[in-house]
């Protein structure tokens, strides 16, 4: 768990950090659970949210599907892609992300308002996230003066 508050005053960005893993457990990528990320209290600004794969991720079957988003909106970020397509030193930022040495933030991990209860969440669907590693990374600003993001 990591919260770091980088400048102060009105423009204050703060940074959260959370590393999953992931097993199969209850919410830790069994299907039809999700996986709690940040939870967001207030009114903020995600400046940007990144996620970083530091170990494949594994599924139980082919059918397997993960999705990165918000409660209410489980695509927000990233839309569905297989788990087993998320392999190490890669960005998740698309259903296919690839090994490049470096990304353009897409416009869906950048500047996006967030209400009181819209928690960040990976949402695995249809089977089992069942291994790998996630380090989840967000800059945000408070929009209300109760503006909060923590690890989940």
């Amino acid at each position: 768990m990591a919260v770091v508050k980088l400048s102060s005053g009105v423009n204050n960005i703060t940074r959260t950090a959370k590393t999953i893993t992931f097993t199969g457990g209850a919410a830790l990528g069994v299907a039809g659970t999700a996986v709690p990320i940040f939870t967001v209290t207030g009114e903020v600004l995600i400046v940007i949210l990144t996620a970083f794969c530091t170990s494949d991720l594994t599924e139980g079957g082919g059918t397997a599907q993960i999705s990165l988003g918000v409660v209410g909106n489980v695509t927000l970020f990233v839309s569905a892609g297989q788990p087993i397509d998320i392999d190490v030193n890669e960005y998740w930022t698309t259903a296919n992300p690839s090994a490049a040495g470096g990304i353009a933030v897409p416009a869906a991990m950048k500047d996006i308002l967030l209400i009181n209860g819209a928690d960040i969440i990976a949402d695995p669907t249809t089977d089992d996230t069942t291994g790998g590693v996630i380090d989840f990374m967000t800059l945000w600003r408070p929009v209300s003066a109760d503006g909060l993001v923590v690890p989940a």
